[in-house]
């Protein structure tokens, strides 16, 4: 591990995923969740509402999200819960936790760097993933290091 983000998140208790690991469980270069992990973290976060047989729905839903500013709104409505699913069993609409606010040691935290990844020609240098939601953040720059500065000051300004 070269990068000190990755040594400050191990240091902390989140689990370190090599690069390629972290390929396999997004499905490749194009993925954006750790499917796995995602899909397994629903069904012991929700039980009873997120099941074998509809968990696949949820992680559709969130992945299916606009890549802009309402789709930031809408999967942080998701990471607080306030998204629900139909519970055939209950005849009524459920919560789905992704993130065990209150019991966070039910939540687990994985990080990795060195990954990239094809959004409108940026590269995302390192993801830090909280697996519970099995999403990620990353800092961005722009692939041209000659430009980089300048479009790193004025980046913030887009809209």
């Amino acid at each position: 591990m070269q990068d000190p983000l990755v040594g400050y998140a191990t240091d902390i208790g989140w689990t370190y995923l090599p690069p390629d690991e972290v390929l396999s469980l997004r499905h490749g270069e194009g993925g954006t969740l750790l499917y796995p992990v995602l899909r397994d973290k629903l069904i012991e976060l929700n039980p009873g509402v997120a099941t074998a047989a509809n968990v696949e729905e949820v992680i559709g839903r969130i992945e299916s999200v606009r890549n802009n500013i309402e789709g930031n709104a809408e999967v942080l409505a998701w990471l607080r819960g306030e998204r629900s699913v139909y519970v055939e069993a209950e005849k009524r609409q459920r919560n789905v936790t992704l993130i065990e606010f209150d019991h966070v040691d039910r939540n687990s935290f994985h990080v990795t760097e060195g990954l990239s990844r094809q959004i409108l020609d940026r590269r995302v240098d390192r993801r830090r993933h909280h697996p519970a939601a099995a999403l990620h953040a990353g800092a961005q720059r722009h692939p041209r290091p000659a430009r980089a500065t300048g479009e790193g000051i004025f980046q913030p300004r887009r809209g």
